[in-house]
């Protein structure tokens, strides 16, 4: 459940402390956040009082004649292992030890459920506002409201696929190649993400696959539903001492309940893994993906009462379509060294080959060939006594593109060129990260930091010759807190800066001479918030075994926020002055 308020603020005035102890003023701060949250959700800690039964890590038994307590210790044969993911923070940690809002789904979760798109598997993730526009290949995504004016494809939150972009340079994305029966489990870190990730101010999704199965097998499914809808496909996993393979096929095929609404596609994902020696990993990550979607397109509320079912009139005579074909082939090497193995190095280097036919008014090929790569280094520490966590890492992406323009006979390439233009998008950024411990195993303070600078660089090659760039570049650091008031709970806020670069559509000029709309400015935020999270687990019970809750309180401050607006039906972007967004976001639940 999440949705908006108006908060009130309190201050707090240490200075009236002669000589402020930091325990002193911060446990000052952790109550305060625990008695307002708990006071907006006292329930919760009422029934999860109950639910535990005083009895976190006793049992009792009754001895005839009398009664005697017995205090059993918890089977040591029972370890509770958390989830670990790396999305929030770029190194592995537990979600009750990130100071950030994220939340881990498994495949398990989702694995009964209609999975057909990602609005389907995401759909029950407090926070996300997800709105289909065409199917699975055109959803919306929105967080704390970043991504909320983009049209068609993400915009404001950073998609990733086994770690790996599938955000375009510009940020914006599609998500053609995720495949649900592929997929093991997926990582969402909600907020401002800037710090550690391109174009992020709304979180970052990462889609990870099931490489990590324990043994060999072989899976076939089927699914198949109303207005033509079928999905078939075969996933392979095999596992030796020293190798890992998993191979997926998925072809989805759906009519769509609108005139003029049609998909068909085909997905290949390929994961080999190997293991050199004990503390190194070598991974090969392919996928290759071909469909085409028709689109239905637009409607007025008077065509909508009249007939829902009915298409654009102009989708029709366009046939507006997409036809995407795209490939993706990633090395990975993974390497933990030193005396206490505290030391790690990853690097990734990827390409990529992306072929899209689009029609609207006009009939566009669109040829892109990308090259990235991806590298981290993490040290895990003391300084004196206190535990440190260090990482530096950086990523490259570099894609050019060429693109023709047709003329759109009802659906055909006109048989001449119109246009020819080339097209080089690239993003360089690098991020540092330092998690310190103040307190033993209590208090931790996270500062990260990153650079970005986006390039476009748009020329021309059919009369009129022209050539048009653009340059955006920022540092957006972040400062967090988390401070753990027992091991199942954590009180957390951070303040951060958030950076996001103008896509490429949204650099079409107004003015036809120009290329590029020079007067449009890179979105830029600040961002605040405040929470607390934790669970219980009782792994004797059958139900309700792991009781999960978090509350967070943000705002945020944006200045330049980039908005659509229309001249003659065509859609360009232009800065708001500034906008102010705040809100609450519960997140109460159980996983069995």
């Amino acid at each position: 459940m999440a949705f908006l308020f108006q908060p009130y603020c309190t201050a707090f005035n240490i200075k009236n402390n002669p000589k402020p102890n930091y325990l002193r003023i911060f446990e000052r701060i952790a109550v305060h956040i625990v008695i307002k949250t708990v006071n907006i959700f006292a329930f919760i800690a009422f029934l999860l009082l109950i639910m535990a039964g005083g009895e976190l890590a006793f049992s009792q038994e009754k001895n005839a004649p009398d009664t005697i307590i017995v205090y059993t210790p918890i089977d040591t044969l029972f370890n509770e292992l958390d989830e670990v993911v790396i999305t929030g923070t770029r190194v592995s940690k537990r979600i009750i030890d990130i100071p950030y809002s994220v939340v881990r789904i498994n495949n398990l979760d989702y694995r009964y459920d209609k999975s057909a798109g990602v609005n389907d598997v995401l759909a029950s993730v407090p926070g996300m506002f997800m709105q289909s526009r065409y199917g699975n290949h055109d959803v919306r995504i929105s967080i704390r409201g970043f991504g909320s004016k983009s049209n068609s494809g993400i915009r404001g939150v950073r998609i990733l696929l086994d770690n790996i972009p599938e955000s375009e340079p510009d940020g914006q994305t599609r998500i053609e190649a995720i495949d649900f029966n592929s997929i093991g489990r997926i990582e969402i870190a909600k907020g401002n993400a800037s710090s550690l990730y391109t174009n992020a101010p709304g979180g970052v999704v990462n889609f990870i696959n099931d490489i990590d199965f324990p043994r060999s097998f072989i899976t076939q499914f089927n699914e198949f539903g109303s207005f033509g809808m079928r999905r078939n496909g075969i996933k392979l996993g095999i596992r030796t001492d020293k190798y890992g393979m998993l191979n997926t096929y998925s072809y989805q095929q759906y009519d769509g309940y609108r005139e003029h609404n049609s998909e068909h596609w085909h997905i290949l994902n390929t994961v080999v893994e190997t293991r050199p020696s004990e503390n190194t990993s070598l991974k090969i990550l392919f996928y290759f993906v071909d469909g085409m979607i028709r689109l239905p397109g637009s409607l007025t509320k008077e065509e909508f009462e009249q007939d829902p079912y009915q298409a654009d009139p102009r989708a029709i005579d366009r046939d507006l379509k997409r036809i995407s074909t795209k490939g993706r082939l990633a090395i990975r090497y993974n390497a933990r060294f030193g005396k206490k193995l505290n030391n790690e190095i990853e690097i990734t280097t990827y390409g990529t080959l992306k072929y899209f036919e689009r029609t609207s008014r006009q009939y566009r090929i669109i040829n892109r060939q990308g090259m990235g790569f991806t590298a981290r280094y993490v040290n895990k520490g003391r300084i004196g006594r206190s535990v440190n966590e260090f990482s530096i890492g950086g990523d490259l992406l570099y894609q050019p593109a060429r693109t023709e323009y047709y003329d759109n006979i009802s659906g055909q390439k006109g048989d001449q060129i119109i246009q020819l233009t080339n097209e080089k998008i690239g993003n360089t950024g690098f991020y540092l990260s330092d998690n310190f411990e103040i307190l033993n195993d209590k208090f931790f303070v996270l500062l990260t930091g990153r650079f970005d600078n986006v390039t476009y660089k748009l020329s021309e090659e059919t009369l009129p010759s022209r050539t048009d760039e653009r340059n955006f570049s920022a540092f957006t650091p972040k400062l967090a807190f988390n401070y753990k008031l027992a091991n199942w709970i954590s009180a957390y806020t951070s303040f951060g800066l958030s950076f996001d670069s103008p896509a490429k559509n949204e650099l079409e000029s107004v003015d036809p001479t120009l290329l590029y709309n020079q007067e449009l400015n890179a979105q830029e935020s600040m961002n605040f918030e405040i929470g607390i999270k934790g669970y219980l687990y009782k792994h004797e019970r059958n139900f309700f075994r792991k009781i999960l809750f978090e509350a967070t309180l943000f705002n945020i401050w944006i200045e330049n926020e980039i908005v659509p607006f229309e001249v003659f039906g065509d859609v360009f972007f232009r800065n708001a002055a500034k906008t102010n967004r705040r809100g609450l976001n519960w997140v109460p639940g159980s996983r069995s």
